[in-house]
């Protein structure tokens, strides 16, 4: 009972988190799920509504489309459209019962990790406290808040199902062979084949973390961690899972049944049933595995994983350390390199890892001798050891594989805290580091969001890289209301992929390029996106031709980024050439032959493709990002990108002033707000947000002559402002 009520409490507060989230909105959640999250949520609020999915989503990546069940997994979406409408249909909206169902869907592995725990010997209070520390960890939470994620709700089933096979190895009597004749072993095999075909549709990363996970038991038996007689359960549970390549149609139109991991495991299969010597089968299971690796590489780009791989190649090729040369990178290498995909920085080691890693070692040195002796006896130990090693070297390469770490060291936890309780004689130092710890990281991760003492210190001697310029996510939803209100239902939208998959989600466009990485066809076309942004404007006319593109989303970020993990890397250029499609879009958009600009805020601009139709000249809004007189060197060959950081800094200053100014009107200061967005209207006559909030500050303040003056301001940046032409025409009685 007191791991469930530690599920509901973590639970609670991932809730507590989302819903404290600047984000989070009940009555206009637009834009709080990002990229695919947001494309997967779409997918099932529309099942929750009783739509059947086409076989076929043109309008996902058009014009080829997204095969459900083929290209993508649905069990997730599906499961929570089936509770929903079993359970909580009458209770909330689906947006609000998506915030809880992933929450709770996150921390059933704190289940897994307990039982798991307790299976290799370690007492209700240890293990309770390991299950807490992977509770309430801040990385446990971080993929949480925002993220309808896969990965929240196959990482249970993953790890059920390796734990399942290694408590099927395990005995009272350590080291000792599983007793003959029992059925439970065989049950638990069954169980995990069914957790692993699941998995398998839940999430596309669980194909190469099976291929992980068998590669940890294959190790686990060269390196004699169990026996021949052991290796033939692991076997037959490699035996079930294998027919799923050949019946899950996500598996099936992959040719999954052809890949080298499954060659790997079909030659374990072999090797350990059909000989009877342990050395002769290691021998084979050695050839196996040669065997694999050459098929591998000889298919280094005929299968849908493949990038996955190659990218690791990449990593490992430069220590871990993106080059600053994008040159140096393969092309999609560069695409797949994305944050999510980094190594672990310092300061995320320092903040997440290293306080887990003392605590762990001053509870481990006493029970150092304990832990060799359970390593030398138990093969259910063992074998965990294996995978613990394994789980945290894909954490040094992939970041976003913390899940995998944490879970492992938080088995560790509960097993050093137990040794060490038998251990020591005062046993109750150890409680209260064992139980301190969790409430420690409870603190830390109930605090992350605004800051906290513990991230100010490592912060302070290990600054984290900041991006050039973020975008407001006003701009980001006002964006979605302008294609909402002013677009066709049917016209094709093209972006670069992470606003696409917004685009798509929350405003029922059909998009050009998605998020969804495991679609292989969709790596080439986003290449050739980030080619022709980044090259002649001609680039992108015909790459608009081509896919019939009605209107074009610039992001002010793709001119202004310049580091690794910008799109001009992911298209090869270090710097951008003014006569780029990018550059002329931010700096000169009415140089563009064959694009109109039609919208803008500080973050996105919206151009439409003409294709030989005629401008329309629209009125456009002034904004200060996009002002050409704050940039300099307009006439030199490439954007001059040290004059970004002042610019930015200019523009979010104006902003946020504007911002405060409101937030004065609001609090009923109307005085204070109308004379700070005169002042900035005197500095940028242009500037009509300011002179906005200065036209209905002074109206409230019965202003009148002041009102209409500060409206006519308005009307300086943005003709056609409709607040600022009613307060004109009711209240100016000069108004012509």
């Amino acid at each position: 009972m007191a791991v469930f009520a530690l599920c509901l409490a973590a639970g609670l507060l991932r809730v507590a988190l989302a819903y404290s989230s600047p984000y989070f909105s009940l009555s206009e959640p637009e834009g709080y799920y990002p990229a695919e999250a947001a494309m997967q949520y779409r997918w099932a609020e529309r099942l929750a509504r009783g739509e059947i999915l086409p076989t076929v989503e043109l309008r996902a990546q058009y014009p080829e489309g997204l095969r459900f069940d083929r290209d993508i997994t649905l069990f997730m979406e599906r499961t929570a459209s089936w509770l929903y409408r079993l359970f909580f249909a009458r209770l909330s909206q689906f947006f609000e019962y998506s915030v809880w169902f992933v929450a709770f869907a996150s921390v059933l592995p704190v289940i897994a990790a307990y039982l798991w725990a307790r299976s290799l010997g370690a007492r209700s209070f240890p293990a309770f406290c390991g299950a807490a520390v992977l509770a309430v960890h801040p990385l446990s939470v971080e993929r949480v808040v925002r993220n309808f994620g896969h990965e929240n709700f196959a990482l249970a089933l993953l790890m059920t199902a390796v734990f399942l096979v290694c408590s099927s190895l395990n005995d009272r009597k350590l080291g000792s062979p599983t007793q003959a004749g029992s059925s439970r072993p065989y049950l638990a095999i069954i169980l995990a084949a069914g957790a692993q075909w699941l998995a398998f549709l839940t999430w596309h990363m669980v194909r190469p973390i099976f291929a992980l996970t068998t590669g940890a038991f294959v190790l686990s038996f060269l390196i004699g961690a169990y026996s021949l007689r052991h290796a033939r359960l692991v076997a037959l549970w490699l035996a079930l899972v294998m027919p799923a390549s050949l019946v899950l149609p996500v598996l099936k139109v992959r040719s999954y049944w052809f890949d080298p991991v499954v060659v790997l495991a079909l030659s374990f299969v072999l090797a350990v049933y059909a000989l009877k010597s342990t050395r002769f089968a290691r021998l084979a299971v050695v050839g196996g595995c040669l065997l694999s690796c050459a098929w591998a590489m000889a298919r280094a780009k005929g299968y849908d994983d493949s990038h996955v791989l190659a990218l690791i190649v990449e990593k490992l090729r430069h220590a871990l350390v993106k080059p600053r040369d994008p040159m140096l990178l393969s092309s999609e290498a560069r695409l797949m390199w994305i944050e999510a995909f980094h190594s672990p920085r310092l300061d995320q080691v320092l903040l997440h890892v290293a306080p887990l890693m003392l605590v762990l070692v001053s509870l481990g040195i006493p029970a150092l001798m304990r832990l060799r002796v359970l390593f030398r006896r138990s093969v259910a130990f063992r074998v965990f050891t294996v995978f613990l090693v394994c789980w945290f070297g894909c954490f040094v390469l992939i970041h976003r594989l913390h899940v995998l770490a944490f879970f492992g060291l938080a088995i560790l936890y509960a097993i050093v805290t137990d040794f060490s309780l038998k251990r020591t004689r005062r046993p109750w130092i150890v409680r209260l580091v064992a139980a301190g710890f969790p409430l420690f990281l409870l603190w830390q991760t109930a605090t992350s969001p605004t800051g906290n003492a513990f991230q100010r210190l490592v912060y302070s001697f290990t600054p984290r890289p900041a991006p050039a310029y973020t975008p407001w996510f006003s701009d980001l939803r006002e964006l979605f209301h302008w294609i909402r209100m002013h677009t066709s239902r049917e016209d094709v939208i093209g972006a670069w992929f992470g606003l696409s998959s917004q685009i798509y989600a929350w405003c029922d466009r059909p998009v050009v390029v998605q998020s969804k990485f495991e679609n292989p066809t969709i790596r080439p076309k986003c290449m050739e996106l980030a080619n022709a942004l980044y090259g002649a404007p001609a680039e992108l006319e015909a790459f608009c031709r081509k896919y019939r593109v009605r209107y074009f989303v610039y992001e002010a970020t793709m001119l202004l980024e310049s580091g690794t993990d910008s799109l001009r890397y992911v298209a090869g250029q270090r710097s951008v050439a003014t006569t780029s499609t990018v550059a002329r879009m931010h700096l000169s958009p009415y140089e563009l032959e064959e694009f109109e600009l039609v919208y803008q805020n500080n973050s996105f601009r919206v151009f439409r493709f003409l294709g030989g139709e005629k401008f329309t000249n629209p009125a456009i809004p002034w904004e200060p990002m996009y002002e050409r007189s704050y940039y300099r060197g307009l006439d030199a060959p490439y954007y001059d990108d040290s004059q970004t950081s002042a610019i930015v800094s200019r523009v979010t200053w104006l902003r946020q002033q504007v911002e405060f100014a409101r937030a004065l009107a609001v609090e009923g200061k109307l005085e204070e707000a109308f004379k700070l967005t005169m002042r900035l209207v005197a500095a940028e006559p242009r500037f009509w947000r300011a002179a906005l909030v200065a036209s209905k500050s002074a109206l409230r303040l019965g202003h009148t002559l002041e009102a209409c003056a500060a409206a006519r301001q308005v009307l300086q940046g943005y003709p056609a402002c409709l607040d600022a032409i009613r307060l004109i025409s009711r209240y100016c009685p000069d108004n012509p």
